[in-house]
C-alpha cells in the first residue's frame, strides 16, 4: 500500500533528532574537538529545543480562547435579549425603532469584530513564536554554511598545485 504524499511533506522530530545525533557521533569520532564537532553539538541542542518549542507553540492560549468564548456568549445573549424585549422598545415611533435597531446592530458588529480580533490574535502570537524559532534555525544553517565555505575542492587542488 502506498503511503500518502503528505507523509513525505512533514518533518518527524524523532527522525531529525536521530539524524543529528548520528551526525554528531560521526563527526565527533572523525574530527574530535574540531569547530565542526562543536557546531554539530550546538545543532543537536537546537534540535532538542525546537521540539520543546514546537510543542509550546501548538498549545492553545486559554485566556484568549476564554475571552472569545465570553464574547460569543455575550453576543448571543444580546440578540436573545433584543428579541425578548422587542415589545418594550415602543415601535409606535419610527425614530425609536431606528435608534434601537442601530444601537443593537452596532453592539453586535463591535462584539463580532472583537471576537475575530481575539481569535486571530492567538494565530498571530503563534506565528510570531514560530518565526522566531525559524530565525534561530536559519542562523544555525548560515553558521554551517560559512563553515563549509573554506572547504571548496577547487581551491584545495589549486593550492596544492595539482590539476583538477
Amino acid at each position: 500500500m502506498a503511503e500518502p504524499i503528505a507523509y513525505y511533506r512533514r518533518l518527524d522530530w524523532e527522525k531529525i533528532i536521530e539524524t543529528v545525533k548520528a551526525l554528531q557521533n560521526r563527526i565527533g569520532k572523525r574530527f574530535p574537538e574540531s569547530g565542526l564537532s562543536k557546531v554539530v553539538a550546538e545543532l543537536f541542542r537546537v534540535a532538542e529545543e525546537t521540539v520543546v518549542r514546537t510543542q509550546w507553540i501548538q498549545e492553545p492560549n486559554l485566556p484568549l480562547r476564554i475571552a472569545a468564548a465570553t464574547l460569543i456568549v455575550a453576543i448571543i445573549l444580546l440578540i436573545l435579549l433584543m428579541l425578548f424585549r422587542i415589545h418594550q422598545i415602543g415601535f409606535d415611533n419610527y425614530v425609536n425603532f431606528i435608534q434601537a435597531l442601530d444601537a443593537s446592530l452596532g453592539s453586535v458588529v463591535f462584539i463580532g469584530a472583537a471576537i475575530i480580533f481575539l481569535v486571530s490574535w492567538e494565530n498571530r502570537i503563534k506565528r510570531q513564536r514560530a518565526l522566531k524559532a525559524i530565525h534561530e534555525l536559519r542562523a544555525m544553517a548560515h553558521i554551517v554554511d560559512m563553515h563549509q565555505l573554506t572547504k571548496d575542492p577547487e581551491s584545495y587542488f589549486v593550492l596544492a598545485g595539482r590539476p583538477m
